[in-house]
């Protein structure tokens, strides 16, 4: 005998607040189902349902806090992320909770209870860090900025290593070199030099200038040769006096031109130290720039990659936070696995009502498709038959006007000889002086 499926309008309806009703949807139940269990089964089944809710709920949460960590987003795109996020979560978890079983052998328990648990491991590390980061905002902060000063230090004392560092000390050192003051080198030294024995040379010649102007005056008062006036010797000693200017003229115009050498050798220096002045500058504004440009890279990287670093820093640095984060992932990872780990043990001491009218319901529902196969396949195998035997009615027809269509023949055959042999017969009768018949 076929069993009906059970009419869904037959069954008691008990009105529940739209809470209930979500709970129950969340836990992916059959709330007709539920309403034929007693009140306590749909108590754990809206447990369940919260359970799979606090976790989409929470997965919604740590979506939004990545993108607007890792992007900068706008809080329209980070809630509009969380919530479809919020969403995925839930129906992989509402699929997860309602399509575990009860097994009857331990192995199938374990079959069917271990890859979902992995799952919902899997999603549990992916929902905890951003909510941890988010609890430890202010510390990560802190951490952050100064994960973010020692990069700046090190992007500095890179540069400040670097080859355009060595060239501006390089210039540096040069440029104090050429002003320093000290004893000049090279080709200024050397004409500091002839300046010197020049000024030496014209010391001396006017030394020798003034003892001939001595030794003319002297004779001009006639001291020397007793001859008053300009005489003969006071002529010659006029002449020594002359040629000695002369000398000592000449002696100053070489002087001029070697400090005229010496001034132009001098500008050269000047033009030198300021054209590496120059060059210093240069590779000092973009050394410069460089380590602001590093700078401004540096704190720009504000995302969840470099929080997640800081969260890990904080942790292998005091051991309060890594216990602390350790709990605070465990609970998050708890409530993510609560759901099927919840449901099953729902199940540990056997399949529970709701699980039973759940099985007849299917049962139910698979006997009347059989039924209705079994159904469809008679109506198949019937018209078969009917085919058939309409296919035996055409041969046999077909046989019957195969045999009429003989009959006729024959008949026609032997009518026909019948008429032949009449016909041969005729003349013999004719001799014999009977009358034709």
């Amino acid at each position: 005998m076929a069993i009906e499926p059970m009419d869904d309008a037959a069954v008691p309806s008990r009105r529940h607040g739209p809470i209930s009703r979500l709970l129950i949807f969340a836990s992916g139940a059959d709330p007709k189902i539920l309403d034929q269990c007693p009140a306590a089964e749909r108590s754990r089944y809206e447990g369940l349902g919260g359970g799979v809710l606090t976790t989409a709920v929470m997965a919604g949460i740590a979506m939004g806090v990545s993108i607007s960590l890792a992007f900068k987003a706008a809080p329209a795109v980070s809630v509009t992320a969380g919530v479809l996020w919020g969403v995925a979560i839930f129906n992989l978890d509402r699929w997860l909770v309602s399509t575990y079983r009860s097994r009857a052998t331990r192995r199938g328990k374990i079959a069917a209870l271990v890859p979902r648990l992995l799952l919902s491991v899997v999603l549990g590390l992916t929902i905890s860090e951003p909510l941890i980061l988010l609890i430890f905002e202010p510390e990560v902060t802190a951490k952050v900025a100064a994960i973010q000063r020692e990069e700046d230090d090190k992007a500095q004392r890179e540069i400040e290593q670097s080859q355009l560092s060595e060239n501006v000390k390089a210039l540096g050192e040069e440029i104090t070199k050429l002003t320093a003051p000290q004893t000049p080198t090279g080709e200024l030294a050397r004409l500091q030099d002839a300046l010197d024995a020049k000024d030496e040379q014209i010391s001396d010649a006017n030394d020798e200038l003034k003892r001939r102007q001595d030794l003319r005056d002297k004779e001009v008062r006639g001291e020397l040769s007793g001859i008053v006036g300009f005489g003969d010797q006071a002529t010659a000693r006029q002449r020594d006096v002359v040629n000695q200017q002369d000398a000592v003229d000449k002696l100053k115009e070489q002087r001029e031109h070697l400090a005229q050498l010496i001034e132009k050798a001098q500008q050269k220096i000047d033009q030198n130290v300021a054209n590496l002045r120059e060059q210093k500058s240069a590779m000092e504004a973009e050394r410069n720039d460089r380590i602001e440009r590093a700078k401004a890279a540096n704190f720009q990287v504000n995302g969840l990659l470099i929080r997640m670093r800081a969260l890990s820093a904080l942790s292998s640095e005091e051991t309060a936070v890594f216990f602390r984060h350790l709990v605070i992932a465990l609970l998050i990872m708890l409530v993510d696995v609560l759901p099927v780990a919840g449901k099953a043990l729902m199940g540990s001491g056997g399949k529970s009502p709701y699980e039973n009218l759940l099985a007849a319901r299917e049962a139910e529902v698979e006997e009347a498709a059989e039924l209705r196969i079994l159904t469809k396949d008679e109506r198949i195998m019937n018209a078969r038959i009917r085919g058939r035997e309409r296919s035996r009615h055409l041969r046999e027809m077909t046989r019957i006007e195969l045999a009429d269509d003989r009959y006729f023949h024959e008949r026609r055959s032997r009518r026909l000889r019948r008429m032949t042999e009449d016909d041969l017969d005729l003349p013999q009768n004719g001799t014999s002086g009977e009358p034709v018949r």
